[in-house]
């Protein structure tokens, strides 16, 4: 009778065990990758992975939803590592669209310039021209 009682309070903490509850560990982690590669823009820097790190999250929640500790806790962990590697890839990626940016304006700039030089040019001839034909009247 002993044996059975023992027995079956080992299984039942070896069932407990192996059942756990849903994995906070790793979706503290993920929710902290989330937020840094949000601080660091990568939604717009870094599309892709932080669109990854998006779809792993909500599978990630799926999976806590059905009691899948072993899903969810393989998808919050692909969230985390496609969120680092968003938060790594954004300031870069900023850095050359800023960088695209400002060349654009540059040229923008210059070819505004010359716009207005050829403007300037023409409206001088116009008055030159003007002048020109009020002599030949004279």
């Amino acid at each position: 009778m002993l044996k059975r009682i023992v027995l079956g309070a080992a299984i039942a903490a070896f069932s407990l065990v192996g059942c756990g509850g849903p994995p906070k560990e790793a979706i503290d982690a993920a929710t902290k990758a989330m937020q840094a590669a949000t601080t660091a823009e990568a939604g717009v820097y870094a599309a892709d992975a932080f669109k990854a790190g998006n779809d792993a999250m909500a599978k990630g929640a799926e999976a806590v939803k059905k009691s899948d500790w072993d899903g969810a806790k393989k998808a919050y962990m692909e969230a985390g590592k496609q969120f680092g590697e968003a938060a790594k890839a954004a300031p870069a990626a900023k850095e050359a669209a800023m960088k695209d940016a400002a060349a654009a304006m540059e040229a923008a700039t210059k070819a505004m310039d010359a716009t207005m030089k050829d403007k300037m040019v023409m409206a001088a001839m116009k008055v030159k021209g003007n002048k020109l034909a009020d002599m030949q009247k004279a």
